[in-house]
């Protein structure tokens, strides 16, 4: 079962990138810039056209698994055709305080993705960001939901709940909640890169890690960490 939603996982990130990508190439808006910043870009991008595509999708009633297993096929069809745009520079004699900011880093990513593992707890996760997605699945479109501070509106970010929720289960649902946040912090580095070297982009992504609102938040379905 974890085996299955870690490939569904990877499958959702790769179709994310992918669709970011093609975005950026029809618009011809690609650098092809370095430190994966046209990576963590396009993962944004496409998280949010993969949200308004389950929007138009569950509007016409068609949240089913064979449509959301055909969207993300898309996506990693698209990240294959579209791979040219990739530029990863590697880093070289990085030294021993880097290395220890990527070991620091490393032990709190590790930490989160044990938080993912484990069942949804908090309050807000199980009684609206989880559980709309849920109710849209089970009816296999989506449907009217009366919440007075909120109104009837599927948000964008809970939209990538679902397919996730529907092809994997729970354990695919919060492992892309672990994803996604990941997401939120690859955003934080390249974007630092643009004016700071390695070691000070390490440290801007290990403060944002520990500051307490992302450790409490990243791992459950909240969506202002995304």
């Amino acid at each position: 079962m974890i085996v299955l939603s870690l490939l569904i996982i990877l499958g959702q990130t790769a179709a994310c990138i992918g669709l970011g990508l093609l975005t950026f190439r029809i618009l011809r808006l690609s650098e092809n810039a370095a430190y994966g910043e046209t990576v963590a870009l396009s993962f944004a991008v496409g998280t949010g056209l993969l949200g308004w595509l389950m929007f138009f999708l569950g509007i016409a009633g068609l949240f089913n698994a064979t449509i959301l297993g055909a969207v993300m096929a898309l996506g990693v069809g698209a990240l294959f055709v579209c791979r040219d745009q990739v530029r990863i520079s590697s880093i070289k004699n990085i030294g021993m305080v880097s290395w220890a900011l990527l070991s620091l880093c490393s032990v709190i990513i590790l930490f989160d993705m044990i938080e993912a593992l484990s069942p949804p707890g908090d309050a807000d996760s199980l009684a609206y960001h989880f559980a709309l997605p849920k109710k849209f699945i089970d009816a296999g479109s989506i449907i009217f939901e009366p919440r007075a501070i909120d109104g009837a509106i599927p948000l964008l970010v809970q939209m990538t709940y679902i397919p996730p929720l529907l092809l994997g289960g729970e354990i695919a649902l919060t492992l892309w909640t672990f994803a996604s946040a990941l997401g939120a912090s690859a955003l934080l580095y390249v974007l630092s890169r643009r004016h700071l070297d390695f070691q000070w982009s390490l440290v801007n992504v290990l403060v944002f890690l520990t500051v307490p609102v992302v450790v409490y938040a990243a791992g459950s379905g909240q969506v202002e960490i995304r």
